[in-house]
């Protein structure tokens, strides 16, 4: 018998089904635009499950392979988290559509720990999937008041659904007649946006059967002469002037899956350069603190704490190599323990005990150009500790600190990491935030600290991603501000 909470998954491993592929929660799922099995796009014509009442399938046969495969089990768990969305209203007594952002912000708080004190004796497991579904703003609820259609004995829909971007519904004309309070045009644009780019990655983790994949758009070669990133006002002359290719190619990419979203053209764009952002971000940073960085001929960048998306915008990491045609040598070292299981062709471990495999593309091998690159999966403090005297580890040009949250979560061991940084790092150091909140606390921590020298003071990032991150309550809990990987950096250095 399966322990409390835990997920049974029946499946034949050489023949998966296409949502096998697709990672993480994915809400047009639940808000009914994609079949939950076969992933097939729709705005109508999906029938619900009329257990759980949660999720669509397009055809009979994609339910009942559906079925035996997870739904049998989430079906149940689905059930029990509407009995507790029961048990919690999303509609806090008192709150109103009219309400402001504070009694939002309190309802929200006293929402969430009634959601851990009802959830306390359920295993790890299905507490984290429950409050997820209780929290989770991409589910079907007013955009205005929470109520979502599940509080009910009989399950109905919702009155209103926003005709623009689909994604917010409206349970009366009340709350509908004042839609634009918290549902203006910006969140609607970035809800939009967020739908089409899961469209976007379903579509292509399903059509490469691979997970963790991410389409690219990288730089084809090197770049006759350097310019400067801050002689660009952004990604569109990034586009024009950098890599004249780039709307070719995604125009062609556009055509390839053109079925699956109305705005695939943007969202393909907007894929792109959420890709691009952390390489871009670094090497903007590197033009700023290097005045001889065009004629440089060797570089090291550290990437600290990195994980699974670092690794899978890795081809992106070589056009800092295409933008500076003077340089020769680009090493980028992966460190963190979130990347141990992450697989990346032409990298060797921390040891460093044979020379790493060239991983630049064939144009920069044929002119005797080199990208190479390093993992290991410890914490960065050990990290060099252990490997310094083999590779050199502590003596990169640049370390990057890339959307870290060390102001919010795991302080401790980030704290170490950096007190060895400003301590005894010599080199510059790159912090990145999702939001200006996370980027006021981090630079309220290095303004404490005496032995740290602020280069560069918190702002807004020019190459930060523009796929916005936050759902639409997290933005209506927290400052109202949209939340970007990269959207705000600054850099420092320990005091010499």
């Amino acid at each position: 018998m399966p322990a409390p909470g835990t997920i049974e998954v029946h499946m034949d491993l050489r023949n998966p089904p296409p949502m096998y592929f697709v990672q993480g929660p994915v809400s047009i799922v639940t808000a009914g635009q994609l079949c939950a099995y076969c992933a097939k796009p729709s705005m109508t014509g999906l029938q619900k499950c009329s257990g759980c009442h949660r999720v669509k399938y397009c055809s009979k046969e994609c339910q009942k392979k559906d079925w035996p495969y997870i739904h049998k089990t989430m079906c149940k768990q689905w059930k029990q988290i509407n009995e507790l969305n029961k048990a919690i209203p999303m509609f806090w007594p008192g709150f109103g559509p009219n309400d402001d952002r504070t009694q939002r912000q309190n309802a929200y708080k006293i929402r969430r720990e009634q959601a851990r004190r009802t959830c306390g004796p359920l295993s790890k497991a299905f507490e984290l999937s429950l409050l997820i579904a209780l929290l989770n703003s991409d589910e079907i609820k007013c955009a205005n008041c929470w109520k979502t259609p599940f509080e009910t004995e009989k399950y109905a829909g919702l009155k209103h659904t926003c005709s623009e971007c689909r994604f917010a519904w409206w349970c009366s004309d009340e709350c509908y007649s004042v839609k634009e309070t918290f549902h203006p045009a910006d969140v609607c644009q970035g809800i939009g946006q967020r739908a089409a780019l899961q469209h976007l990655d379903v579509a292509v983790s399903v059509g490469r059967r691979k997970m963790l994949t991410s389409l690219q758009v990288p730089t084809l070669q090197t770049v006759k002469k350097h310019t400067p990133l801050s002689s660009l006002s952004g990604w569109d002359e990034y586009a024009a002037i950098l890599d004249p290719s780039f709307s070719t190619r995604i125009a062609s990419l556009a055509q390839t899956y053109a079925q699956i979203h109305g705005d695939v053209d943007k969202a393909l764009r907007t894929m792109a350069f959420d890709h691009k952002a952390i390489p871009m971000t670094i090497l903007a940073t590197l033009e700023e603190l290097y005045p001889d960085i065009a004629t440089r001929q060797k570089l090291k960048v550290h990437l600290i704490g990195a994980g699974p998306r670092e690794a899978t915008i890795d081809e992106e990491m070589e056009s800092i190599l295409h933008f500076l045609p003077a340089l020769k040598e680009l090493h980028v070292a992966y460190i963190g323990p979130r990347i141990e299981n992450v697989m990346l062709s032409a990298v060797i471990d921390s040891a460093c005990t044979r020379p790493p495999k060239d991983a630049a593309c064939h144009h920069c091998q044929a002119q005797g150009r080199g990208f190479f690159r390093y993992r290991h999966t410890e914490f960065y403090h050990d990290y060099v500790n252990e490997a310094a005297a083999s590779n050199g580890a502590a003596s990169p040009d640049l370390c990057v600190l890339i959307n870290s949250g060390f102001s919010e979560e795991a302080t401790a061991t980030w704290l170490t990491t950096l007190d060895w940084l400003i301590a005894k790092g010599k080199a510059p150091i790159l912090c990145t935030q999702f939001t200006i909140t996370e980027a006021k606390k981090e630079q309220a921590y290095f303004d404490g600290r005496e032995d740290v020298q602020v280069l560069t003071r918190m702002e807004k990032n020019k190459w930060g991603s523009p796929r916005d991150i936050l759902r639409q309550d997290e933005r209506v809990i927290t400052d109202g501000t949209a939340g970007r990987n990269s959207h705000y950096r600054l850099v420092v250095q320990g005091k010499k």
